[in-house]
């Protein structure tokens, strides 16, 4: 498991790399165009050890979560994400309103292993916006802090990348 930091100024392609190295998880083997396009890459370190994280051509799930201008619910945004991505893949697991969304990510997780995923992989675009909106209103952000250290000491299965700006 882990948590991986990408920091850069507006405009150098955060968000795109986030979308290919998330497009390069969630496939089991790429296309040949894709391929191609990645080998073009092969210098990036980040690029190597992603394609590294791959084993036996098992893929990845990934969850995008979505949050609104307001700073909405660390949590729930995330949560939100995980049922999006498993209807989209038809993958059956019943996350229980009652589970902490550590213990969601990791039976979420454990269902993959089981059913051929190498695991999941949460992406969140623009974490700086969130954190962001959230000290506005007073809150704090330690939901997003405390679900990155959950990820830094979990087994190798549940993996989130997160872009913020650097100015």
């Amino acid at each position: 498991g882990g948590t991986i930091l990408l920091s850069g100024t507006f405009g150098v392609g955060k968000t795109s790399l986030l979308a290919l190295l998330g497009r390069l998880l969630s496939v089991s083997a790429p296309s040949e165009e894709f391929s191609s396009t990645l080998s073009l890459l092969d210098d990036i370190s980040l690029v190597k050890s992603f394609s590294e994280l791959r084993t036996n051509n098992r893929s990845w799930l990934v969850a995008v979560p979505v949050f609104d201008k307001s700073g909405s619910d660390f949590e729930a945004s995330v949560r939100k994400a995980l049922q999006t991505s498993l209807l989209d893949k038809k993958l059956d697991v019943a996350l229980e309103a009652n589970l902490s969304l550590e213990e969601a990510c990791k039976k979420v997780s454990d269902h993959l292993r089981q059913n051929g995923y190498e695991g999941l992989l949460i992406l969140l675009d623009e974490a700086d916006s969130f954190i962001e909106k959230v000290l506005q209103q007073d809150k704090s952000a330690s939901g997003l802090e405390e679900f990155c250290a959950f990820c830094r000491r979990t087994a190798p299965s549940i993996l989130c990348v997160a872009t913020i700006n650097s100015e």
